[in-house]
């Protein structure tokens, strides 16, 4: 297969996974990262409050969640029938929706949020969310010219079509994928396939209709292993 079937191949693939929310694991979204609403993301946070609704039929709970990175608004619908959170206590959700209340961001817990009790040395706040990074979701990207963090799997390496580009791929999570381009100029260290990267401060583009990221001077490589590593 040639490197532009290769590259037509999982350009296409990266927009079925978009489309069907993607594979593999998203790493923890930090409260700071979330900036639209509408979209499906995990997260690892601490009760930091929890706020009277009794009044309020369709709201089961609600309150204050935060990280290292900060706090979000949150509500918990009656309607979804989930255990209840405690004041204090920490946890990994699963699919919780992001949303907007009088020009701030929320989260709102659903029928599809899965709860875990995050408890050791990981339950402490400054250890949530991964560091209280701020990565963001690929799925959730959809504007250009934006420095962000991503954490994600190189899913395919494909040929440079050009001298100037030092790699170019597909970059897979949970929430979908997307193409990546690292410039020769910028002198930074190889990616492998199959392996998990934290990159920081990459740029985002788009291209008749579809998002990449381009990795610059200015972005940081960190490779991740373990635990966090496992994204399929």
């Amino acid at each position: 297969m040639s490197t532009e079937s290769k590259q037509l191949a999982g350009e296409a693939q990266a927009q079925n996974n978009a489309e069907n929310g993607g594979s593999g694991v998203d790493y923890p979204t930090g409260c700071a990262a979330i900036n639209s609403t509408g979209r499906w993301v995990d997260m690892e946070v601490e009760v930091l409050e929890l706020w009277d609704y009794s009044s309020v039929d369709a709201i089961a709970q609600g309150g204050l969640l935060g990280d290292s990175s900060g706090y979000i608004r949150f509500v918990t619908w009656a309607s979804s029938d989930l255990d209840a959170l405690e004041e204090g206590q920490s946890y990994a959700l699963e699919s919780v929706v992001t949303g907007e209340f009088d020009g701030n961001y929320t989260v709102k817990l659903n029928s599809e949020t899965k709860i875990a009790e995050i408890t050791g040395p990981a339950a402490e706040r400054e250890q949530l969310a991964a560091g209280g990074d701020t990565a963001v979701a690929l799925g959730t990207i959809d504007s250009a010219d934006n420095w962000i963090d991503i954490k994600a799997e190189v899913d395919q390496l494909w040929e440079p079509s050009t001298d100037s580009i030092a790699q170019a791929g597909l970059l897979s999570s949970r929430s979908g994928s997307l193409k990546f381009v690292s410039w020769i100029t910028s002198d930074l260290s190889d990616l492998e396939e199959g392996e998990t990267y934290k990159l920081e401060n990459v740029v985002t583009d788009e291209y008749e209709g579809r998002y990449s990221v381009k990795l610059t001077t200015e972005t940081e490589i960190e490779h991740l292993d373990g635990v966090l590593a496992v994204t399929k």
